[in-house]
Formats: C-alpha cells, sequence, structure tokens
C-alpha cells in the first residue's frame, strides 16, 4: 500500500448562501409534516433538494467562463460591486468594509 492520496482541490463552497436561502425561504415555510419527513431516522424528504428547488424556481443565475483563478475572482468582484446592467446579486453582494478611525 502506497502513501495516502493527495486531497483534490475544490474550489470554494457556496454554502453560506444556500444556508441563507434555507433559513430565510424555505425554513418559515414548512409544514409539520415536512420538518418531521427530513429529521425522520431515514428522511423522505431532503432540505438540499427543497432548497434546490427553490433556487431553481425563484432565482436567477449567471455564468461565466474565466482563464484562471484571479480572472474568475476578479469578475466575481465586479458583478458583485453592480457592474451588470441588472446590479448587484441580492443574495451575496459586495460588503462594504468601515475603515478603522
Amino acid at each position: 500500500m502506497g502513501p495516502p492520496a493527495e486531497p483534490l482541490e475544490r474550489p470554494p463552497q457556496r454554502r453560506p448562501v444556500l444556508r441563507y436561502v434555507a433559513d430565510h425561504y424555505d425554513l418559515p415555510a414548512l409544514t409539520g409534516e415536512q420538518v418531521d419527513a427530513i429529521a425522520a431516522p431515514d428522511p423522505t424528504l431532503s432540505m438540499d433538494d427543497l432548497v434546490a428547488d427553490h433556487v431553481r424556481a425563484h432565482f436567477g443565475f449567471r455564468v461565466v467562463e474565466a482563464a484562471d483563478y484571479s480572472a474568475a475572482l476578479a469578475t466575481e468582484n465586479a458583478i458583485k460591486a453592480g457592474a451588470l446592467s441588472a446590479g448587484p446579486p441580492r443574495l451575496d453582494p459586495a460588503r462594504h468594509r468601515r475603515r478603522a478611525a
């Protein structure tokens, strides 16, 4: 047996945005039966599936190819700052940090 395999490099995850969708859009709309189905030892309903369905039904996507990570990050930051005619995204806009005085 050889040395352990190196972990695959993965792009940054967008889980905080999905948690926001779940917390603010999906969870308040769940019925008691749906909560039970998700929390059951052998779940018959998936929160991830509900969030994915909600995102597909109610949100738009912007997909852009980039030459490399630096170009992708620059494009993402420009979009978050409102560079597109649609304006900045609602769920993950640029955050303006206050400078210390």
